[in-house]
This record gives C-alpha cells, structure tokens and sequence, in this order.
C-alpha cells in the first residue's frame, strides 16, 4: 500500500506540477468504499439476467468506472507491456483459475495494459476463462486482448 501511495502522489506531482498527499489508512478507505460500493450495487442489479452473460456482471460496472476514470486521469509515457497477472484469491467463482508454476496458485487472472515507467495500470480486464467461440476456432484469445486493449 505504501508503494500505491507513493506512487499517487508522484503522478499527480507530475501531472497537476502540485504538491499533494495521501495516508495509507485513506488510501485504503477509499478501497474498502469501492468495494462496499460494489457490493450494494450488486444488489440492485438483476443479477440472474446480467450473469447469463457477463460472468463478472456483480462487479463489472464499478471496475469499468475505475478503468475509464484511471484512463482520464494519467497521461502515458511512450512504452505500454500488455501482460497476466493474478490476483490470489480464496473466494470461489467461475472464473478462478489454477495456475501451477505462481506462487499463489488460485486466483483471479487480469489482462493489464501498464506504463512501463510507472507501473500504472492504464487497462485492465478480467480472464473469464475460455470462451465458447474460442472453442469452437472461431474467435483467438490473443486476438481479443490486442484489439481489446487498442
């Protein structure tokens, strides 16, 4: 956490060319207010119709805000890596994968497109796992991450 606050508030040093600071216990009451915002959402959501088709739909709409406002706010340098990462977890979805050879071996797999100089996620997306298009030769994975990230 205290990396992600370090590397805020040089960011917005860089951008805004002011000075500004951030805790680490407000950063992580910001999170813990993304997530129960998430969370109440969830509720409203007529989740049944919505997971037919969107496995991440109990979440979806809060993480694409965060990717869209994390995209207005940075300004990229030039050098951009597309790349996996995944995130441990316990909890018990659809989508978590197994991966043998991580240190954490369940979790959540997100496709991130970052700012090689400062490790800035600029986009980002969840593996729903494979797809049944996908299945069917019709539709590649890494064709799907590259235009998605374009």
């Amino acid at each position: 956490m205290e990396y992600i606050k370090d590397c805020t508030e040089t960011e917005l040093y860089r951008v805004l060319k002011k000075g500004w600071s951030i805790t680490v216990v407000e950063l992580r009451s910001f999170l813990g207010i993304l997530y129960a915002r998430g969370a109440y959402e969830a509720r409203s959501l007529k989740a049944s119709e919505r997971l037919q088709t969107d496995k991440f739909a109990l979440i979806s709409e809060i993480w694409n805000r965060f990717i869209r406002n994390s995209q207005v706010c940075y300004k990229p340098y030039e050098n951009i890596s597309i790349d996996e990462q995944l995130f441990p977890t316990k909890a018990r979805c659809r989508f978590t994968q197994y991966i043998p050879n991580k240190p954490h071996k369940f979790g959540i797999k997100f496709w991130l497109a970052v700012d090689v100089q400062t490790k800035y996620i600029l986009n980002s997306f969840p593996y729903m796992g494979k797809d049944e298009l996908d299945a069917q030769g019709k539709k590649g994975q890494d064709n799907f991450v590259f235009l998605t990230f374009i």
